[in-house]
């Protein structure tokens, strides 16, 4: 008995009842309101359906030549829905949440796809070897972001001030940003004279998007000048894009 394929099988059964009492429901609410049973709203992902249990493949039927059997397709497994997923569309206005949960810009992807003729539910030695393809996201540039807020060369009235930038490239969502007194931001210990904020934030998510707030464990110097820049974040075998223009502002 393969215990872990029964499980999943008796959870897939369960999901197809729990899927066919909530249309039925849906479908007397509307009978007795005379309107029309609002259709669950669905999004495109290229990363992983989230319809689907985080252990299982994603499977689908490709089409062939007449007279060939339809074959599974098997994407590469993953062990929980990747972080760059979007999210689920939720709250009272159901809108769709942006675009910027996507891949980093300028570095190098993989992914593969592996194929099975069995029709049911295949073991893994029915499968076939994984093929492998890569492909490189574009290169960005820190041109497009500008400055919103402090204004330059203003002051603040307070030592946790919130720094935010916009970026009319909306492909670009995580970003690096340094803040400290000194314009070298020198972060080499032997010679750096003034702290250095250097921090990573995803700018899809931050309260308000785009920003970066001085944390209150570690609040600016009052009476002091700062100065800050932001670029995209590039990891793995990207190479660093130049950073923004500097940014001044000043505390009480």
């Amino acid at each position: 008995m393969n215990k872990p394929k029964d499980a999943l099988g008796i959870l897939i059964k369960i999901a197809d009842c729990v899927r066919t009492v909530s249309s039925s429901v849906r479908d007397l609410r509307s009978a007795r309101t005379g309107r029309r049973p609002r259709q669950p709203e669905r999004y495109s992902s290229p990363f992983l359906d989230p319809s689907t249990a985080s252990m299982r493949a994603r499977i689908f039927h490709t089409s062939h030549s007449p007279g060939s059997a339809a074959t599974n397709v098997s994407t590469k497994k993953f062990a929980q829905p990747m972080a760059s997923t979007r999210p689920p569309v939720t709250g009272p206005n159901r809108m769709r949440p942006p675009l910027w949960y996507g891949l980093l810009p300028g570095m190098s992807y993989t992914w593969r796809v592996r194929t099975t003729t069995v029709s049911g539910t295949p073991a893994e030695g029915d499968w076939t070897a994984w093929s492998a393809r890569a492909f490189r996201t574009p290169v960005v540039t820190s041109e497009s972001i500008s400055l919103i807020s402090p204004i330059q060369e203003s002051t603040v009235g307070t030592l946790v001030p919130t720094l935010r930038w916009s970026n009319s490239n909306a492909a670009i969502f995580y970003y690096e940003v340094q803040v400290s007194e000194g314009p070298a931001f020198n972060t080499d210990p032997a010679t750096a004279i003034a702290m250095v904020y250097w921090e990573l934030r995803h700018g899809g998510i931050t309260n308000p998007t785009n920003s970066y707030t001085i944390p209150q464990s570690f609040p600016l110097k009052a009476g002091t000048t700062y100065y800050w820049r932001v670029r995209p974040r590039v990891q793995g075998d990207g190479v660093s894009v130049e950073w923004s223009p500097i940014w001044i502002f000043r505390t009480q």
